[in-house]
């Protein structure tokens, strides 16, 4: 999987704290096809963030669990932090 971080602000302030951030993600699937897309994050001062991806490519928001249940996807919106160490 192959991962770049694009600032959504063109010119030398694409950098730090923002809601502007777009991650394009680009990963093979089980068919060995190559597939990309873009998730929109908002990347906090402390290194942490949230992600959410495009739901064409990663599904609704909620999906049915093994038991039957409607549950929130993992996979539509995350959060997660940097290491800064």
């Amino acid at each position: 999987m192959a991962v770049a971080l694009v600032g959504g602000v063109r010119g030398p302030h694409n950098k730090g704290a923002g809601t502007d951030w777009i991650c394009k993600v680009t990963w093979t699937d089980i068919h060995r096809k190559a597939t990309n897309g873009k998730f929109e994050l908002t990347i906090h001062p402390n290194g942490c963030y949230e992600a959410g991806g495009p739901t064409k490519i990663i599904g609704p928001v909620t999906i049915r669990a093994a038991n039957g249940k409607n549950v929130t996807s993992p996979v539509f919106e995350f959060d997660a932090c940097f290491d800064t160490t």
